[in-house]
């Protein structure tokens, strides 16, 4: 169905918020940062914000994974177009990458607060698992791997795991320790590791 002017102003509004937020909570820190604070920085009324979310979680909550998806789908294109003949190792270790590059640019409380939120979204029995599209593109590049013959365990569905989980840990230890260490330099090197680990060198 085609979007009426209406709603990719209605939509427009929400990201303006949300990138509101994002600047704030980076300047001042979550606990500090009001939503009378996110209206005045987006300039829309009080009135609009709750007509677009609940809670200063709900616009990380609603609008982060989003943002992650089209992250990766720039940035990955990119990648690709300027080395199109990047090996399927390469191309997973920059695919694995990218979320700790988005960490480091929105800030270790951010992350913490997307962290809470999914967690307690899960909490719910009510709610969905969820699944995003963007790590298909992990998966298959694993069943690449394998069908090359360099996947060590000849598990894709495992080695995917394994990997993405190791990313998530990087990115939780980080938002733990308050981004006393660079979650870019020293997760890229973790990250290696975990993919030598999986996957062949030869």
């Amino acid at each position: 169905m085609k979007q009426t002017s209406r709603d990719i102003q209605k939509q427009q509004t929400k990201q303006k918020i949300y990138q509101a937020a994002i600047k704030l909570i980076k300047r001042y820190g979550y606990a500090e940062t009001s939503i009378r604070q996110i209206t005045q920085e987006a300039h829309v009324s009080s009135g609009t914000f709750y007509v677009h979310y609940a809670s200063k979680q709900d616009i990380i909550r609603e609008n982060y994974y989003d943002e992650l998806a089209d992250y990766i789908k720039v940035h990955y294109s990119e990648y690709l177009k300027n080395h199109p003949k990047a090996s399927i190792r390469d191309r997973i270790v920059y695919f694995s990458t990218l979320q700790l590059h988005l960490s480091a640019e929105q800030g270790w409380e951010f992350v913490t607060i997307v962290f809470t939120a999914f967690f307690e979204e899960t909490l719910n029995p009510s709610n969905n698992l969820r699944d995003w599209e963007m790590l298909d593109t992990l998966r298959n590049l694993m069943v690449q791997a394998n069908d090359a013959n360099i996947l060590i365990n000849q598990d894709p569905q495992a080695s995917f795991r394994q990997l993405y989980t190791s990313v998530r840990g990087m990115m939780a230890t980080w938002a733990y320790s308050r981004g006393q260490f660079d979650i870019v330099q020293e997760g890229q090197a973790y990250l290696l590791n975990i993919i030598n680990a999986l996957i062949s060198l030869r």
